[in-house]
């Protein structure tokens, strides 16, 4: 479900970490389609919604792609961006928004032959190994998206979530 409301994309010059995309595969499947032969590494732009009702963390920050919830921010940065997303909503009714890329995912096949059982036979095995999908978020650190925040130049950054295309795949 797309979240209410506008977004602001905020600073990208540093990296977050996402947690938890493992309970939200058939949603990144949706997102990235079919697993390949190498990795996924699809571009999307991410919302970053608050989600202070969270049983297990206060400071729990959803991270949503078109809609969908793919993960959290790790418990020690969504403790440090909260508050930001907090003041952000209450003032302009938008949440925080960044870059990002849906990674991972690959299908690989392989046949093996298997030599020298005991009764002299040669076996066939066929292999498949699989990878999740994972998300990286390009997110400037606390204090340069404070600061930005607090310079009011975020409102030219202004835009509608539900705009953003599906990311092409």
């Amino acid at each position: 479900m797309q979240p209410d409301g506008m977004a602001v994309m905020l600073p990208y010059d540093g990296s977050a970490e996402v947690v938890g995309e493992s309970h939200y595969q058939r949603e990144l499947f949706k997102l990235a389609g079919r697993r390949k032969r190498t990795a996924a590494d699809i571009p999307i732009v991410a919302v970053l919604v608050r989600e202070p009702e969270n049983r297990y963390d206060p400071n729990a920050v959803k991270v949503v792609v078109n809609g969908y919830r793919v993960g959290y921010l790790r418990r020690v940065d969504a403790a440090a961006y909260a508050p930001m997303l907090d003041r952000l909503l209450a003032a302009d009714g938008a949440h925080g928004a960044c870059l990002g890329r849906i990674v991972g995912g690959w299908l690989r096949k392989w046949d093996e032959t298997v030599f020298g059982t005991d009764d002299g036979i040669e076996s066939f095995v066929r292999h498949t190994e699989a990878g999740d999908y994972g998300v990286r978020l390009a997110l400037a650190p606390p204090h340069a998206v404070s600061a930005y925040l607090e310079s009011g130049n975020y409102r030219r950054r202004v835009f509608d979530p539900s705009d953003v295309p599906l990311p092409e795949r």
